[in-house]
């Protein structure tokens, strides 16, 4: 049929010809084919014309045509040629591949350059095995150039997602047409730029180096990452006589900010360990020294105590704030003096003749008692 237009049958024609010729059967006319046609006219070789195409049920119906192009050129001239009716951009329709990539080893963070032929220009998603590294990636240089980031964390299944581990993965790459590349291989050397041992870290903590006996101080923690929503937090304020913090919950995943307090009592220097874990049995400590002195030991007054005859003499002593108070066992048995609730003083066990100070930096009242004999009590009112 003269029709003037380089349809389907036309595609066919050309296709058993190149058949015949021992050429690709791409149904293109490239310059190889065109050249066998010219020799086979002026040869005056007969050639079978489309009306017994339908009788032949080895060609494909154009519906299957895009299986064919193995070319990356055909990719890039669609819609300009007839090899397709549409031209979305470079490398849209076009089988991907990739032929290198670099570096092939990486950390989390680093930039990964992927070489080869149909890449979309935009749209393209970077596979690490099942995970989702990048998506809506755009690619360069007529779809054969594409780069992306080294994430620390791979999307699953677009519901879940998982930890870049120090392994090595398949990279694949999906253009925008839902075509997937062959597989090349990247090492990732470091999973974490700022704590080897796991995706979950402390990243800074902010807070007092130096303290006064009695002076509340305030400590910032950040905390990142995380395979599970649930994590716990906990503090060591390296103090165990005095008002323990407990561990506690929290919720959010990424770029957590913590504040907590505390005051000591007691001259010295402290090593304040921060604990943060997930409940997919990663963690991470982060630690800060804070040194506690007592601003008031030259001006200090001292008040005394006595233990004697299973009391305390006096019973209740008020006090200025910054005030020493020495307790003396002057019985003939052993004693204790133990702050009740929180224990913000404690002698341990008092021999007879023994004694025992502390300083009060804090107003408020504290009532105190022998641990060996509760029926023994005493109350210090610091004004």
């Amino acid at each position: 049929m003269i029709t003037g237009y380089f349809g389907q049958a036309t595609a066919a024609a050309v296709r058993t010809f190149q058949a015949t010729h021992g050429l690709p059967q791409t149904g293109f006319v490239d310059a190889a084919t065109a050249a066998a046609i010219n020799n086979a006219s002026c040869g005056g070789v007969s050639y079978p014309t489309y009306p017994t195409y339908p009788s032949n049920p080895t060609y494909p119906a154009y519906p299957t045509y895009p299986a064919y192009p193995t070319t990356p050129s055909y990719c890039l001239l669609s819609g300009q040629g007839g090899a397709y009716p549409y031209n979305y951009g470079y490398g849209t329709n076009c089988h991907v591949s990739i032929r290198s990539i670099s570096p092939s080893s990486a950390d989390v963070g680093d930039r990964i350059t992927m070489y080869g032929s149909g890449f979309s220009s935009s749209g393209n998603t970077a596979r690490f095995g099942i995970g989702i590294a990048a998506t809506n990636v755009s690619s360069y240089d007529n779809g054969t150039r594409l780069t992306f980031t080294v994430p620390s964390r791979l999307s699953v299944y677009g519901y879940s997602s998982e930890r870049v581990y120090e392994t090595t993965y398949p990279v694949s790459i999906v253009n925008s047409a839902g075509y997937t590349s062959n597989a090349v291989s990247l090492r990732i050397t470091d999973a974490d730029d700022n704590d080897n041992d796991g995706d979950l870290d402390i990243s800074s903590v902010s807070g007092p180096s130096s303290l006064d006996v009695g002076e509340r101080g305030t400590w910032t923690v950040n905390v990142r990452g995380g395979r599970t929503d649930y994590l716990t937090f906990s503090v060591d304020w390296d103090d165990d006589d005095y008002n323990p913090y407990y561990p506690y919950a929290q919720t959010d995943t990424f770029f957590q900010t913590n504040r907590v307090s505390h005051t000591y009592y007691d001259e010295g220097a402290y090593r304040i360990r921060f604990t943060v874990s997930d409940g997919g049995g990663d963690s991470d400590t982060a630690t800060k020294t804070v040194r506690v002195e007592d601003d008031n030991d030259d001006d200090n007054d001292e008040e005394h105590i006595s233990i004697d005859d299973m009391d305390f003499h006096p019973d209740v002593l008020r006090v200025d704030r910054g005030t020493r108070v020495a307790w003396e066992n002057d019985d003939n048995i052993d004693h204790t003096v133990r702050s009740l609730g929180f224990e913000y003083f404690n002698s341990g066990i008092l021999d007879p003749g023994e004694d025992y100070s502390h300083t009060f930096n804090t107003r408020g009242t504290f009532a105190y008692y022998c641990s060996l004999h509760p029926e023994m009590r005493g109350t210090i009112i610091v004004e």
